[in-house]
């Protein structure tokens, strides 16, 4: 293989003589994008391999009866003095069966799930805050496998609080497993690479800012991060790249080179292989990152590429439309020597990343003055509007009786077919349980057929007598009569008059009493009723008038 020196910027196009032998272990470089045009090939599937038979029980049903280190109730998991340690919620009740997850939060959706664990997106019930809960999958085996995994706990807390770095709540055990609480992100950059394949160089300055702002502030207090990757940079809603997952962290100063971690091979420097990890491997990582969201690149496991791309042999097609400045800070990342690579704060002084970086300040002071003044506008709105609720709530109440008073007299609408005199009825005549309506709006609207309904006591039987139809006195309605002789009955178009009209059984002469649930059956027979003899009525009257004419 020989290699012919590309642009002046770090990288050289590697160049082959025969390809074809090498494609058949190597799965050639290329893009996500022509990844998932062209499908994964099935040529370099392994066939399936037959599952081993078992000799003795797994780990888990070994220590299944070691119950010792398994707490039935949750509490809290802190390596913090007694007094600055968070509490659980007050909602939590031990002696129901449901988990503290499921008593204190609302689960909203599952977030990502790994080998080790799952993480869930959760609304909490004390303050409705959106949180992410990661969760362990296994039980804990044994007190020692406890213990590991509450190192990730120890390593949340140890880490100074940052902007740039997943703020953490607080962590709980129960039932064997743990779980962390952190804040919610709206998306990772593996999940924005995935959906976009090409994102500006702009955004990818931002990116690379952020990460190196968290990085600097991690170094600073001797603490790698041994895992960079896209999918543990997590992006806010407000487009602030934070860094997160340490489940992998490593301190300098105290823990065991011996037992350090491997982060993923796809970002891993070479020189971690075989040796503790250093502050330049994670900007090895970084950098690796930041190459493949700017190329979108499909980056390999192993293999012949992966040692090309870790010499800084990549093809010009995937690389030649990035800028001479970014394509200058990715090859002094990823130089194969970590004693060539430079520093995060040496990475934030460099004068493109300077440029960069004065601009995503400024967008970042204009986001935040824009989300402050809404919130305030949004308070302000608030407050006026309750404001001029209670201080306009009497005069709306005051204009509404004086719109009900001023509503006209309505008199009786037989007033006019009868010849009333409507000087004669006072205001102690009209009806006390509607207004009727006025004179001039006969002509315009139908006659009401409301009838004016009475409340059946049957308890009392001086109330109701064998004329199921007709009221008691103290319903009844006087209505001043002119002087012409009108008989129109009292109980006309309310009441009605007369004799009351047989029942349903009236064949054999009998009739019933009133039963329950009879008073719409009454009042609609009653009404017809009261029609009937009202035109009877106004019939003898106007006959009456004829014959006085004549």
């Amino acid at each position: 293989m020989q290699a012919s020196p590309g642009p002046d910027c770090g990288f050289t196009t590697p160049s082959r003589t025969s390809t074809n032998s090498k494609f058949i272990v190597d799965v050639p470089l290329s893009t996500k994008r022509e990844k998932l045009l062209r499908g994964t090939p099935t040529r370099f599937r392994l066939p399936p391999v037959r599952r081993l038979m078992k000799s003795a029980p797994n780990i888990h049903h070994r220590f299944y009866l070691a119950r010792d280190h398994i707490e039935p109730f949750a509490q809290i998991v802190s390596f913090k003095r007694p007094e600055d340690r968070p509490s659980l919620s007050n909602r939590y009740r031990p002696e129901l069966e449901e988990t503290y997850l499921q008593q204190c939060f609302v689960l909203q959706g599952r977030l990502g799930q790994g080998d080790f664990g799952e993480v869930v997106s959760v609304r909490s019930k004390d303050d409705g805050k959106l949180y992410a809960v990661k969760s362990s999958l296994d039980i804990y085996r044994n007190s020692a496998d406890r213990r590991e995994k509450l190192q990730e706990v120890q390593k949340h807390e140890m880490l100074p609080p940052h902007p740039n770095l997943i703020h953490f709540v607080k962590a709980w055990e129960e039932r064997g497993r743990l779980y962390i609480q952190t804040e919610l992100c709206s998306q990772s950059l593996d999940d924005m690479a995935r959906e976009r394949h090409e994102i500006p160089e702009p955004e990818i300055w931002y990116y690379l800012i952020d990460s190196l702002m968290a990085l600097e502030h991690m170094h600073s207090h001797d603490i790698i991060h041994v895992d960079i990757k896209p999918s543990n940079i997590f992006v806010t809603s407000d487009g602030i790249c934070k860094l997160g997952d340490f489940g992998l962290v490593f301190d300098l100063n105290k823990d065991d080179p011996r037992k350090a971690s491997e982060g993923d091979s796809k970002y891993l420097a070479a020189e971690v292989l075989n040796d503790k990890p250093t502050k330049a491997a994670d900007i090895f990582s970084l950098g690796m990152t930041i190459l493949e969201l700017a190329t979108d690149l499909d980056l390999p496991n192993n293999g012949l590429f992966w040692h090309e791309i870790r010499d800084r042999m990549i093809d010009e097609k995937y690389i030649g439309f990035l800028s001479p400045d970014l394509r200058r800070i990715l090859a002094w990342m990823i130089d194969p020597s970590p004693l060539n690579r430079p520093k995060a704060s040496e990475l934030l002084d460099d004068p493109a990343i300077k440029k960069h970086k004065f601009s995503r300040t400024l967008l970042l002071t204009k986001h935040r003055i824009v989300l402050a003044v809404s919130d305030h506008i949004s308070i302000a709105y608030i407050f006026v509007s309750y404001i001029l609720y209670y201080i306009f709530l009497p005069l709306i109440w005051l204009f509404n009786c004086m719109h009900n008073w001023s509503k006209p007299i309505k008199t009786t609408p037989y007033s006019k077919r009868c010849g009333l005199n409507s000087s004669l009825i006072g205001p102690r005549d009209r009806t006390p349980e509607f207004n009727m309506p006025s004179s001039s709006d006969l002509s315009r609207q139908p006659i009401s057929s409301t009838p004016f309904r009475f409340r059946l006591n049957f308890d009392d039987p001086s109330a109701y007598s064998d004329n199921e139809n007709r009221p008691s006195p103290a319903n009844q309605t006087s209505i001043s009569l002119p002087d012409n002789g009108c008989n129109v009955s009292p109980y006309a178009r309310y009441t009605g008059s007369g004799d009351s009209p047989t029942s349903s059984r009236s064949g054999n002469g009998r009739k019933r009493r009133p039963r329950r649930g009879d008073e719409l059956f009454m009042d609609r027979r009653h009404l017809r009723k009261s029609r009937e003899v009202e035109e009877d009525e106004l019939d003898e009257v106007e006959n009456d008038y004829t014959m006085g004419d004549d």
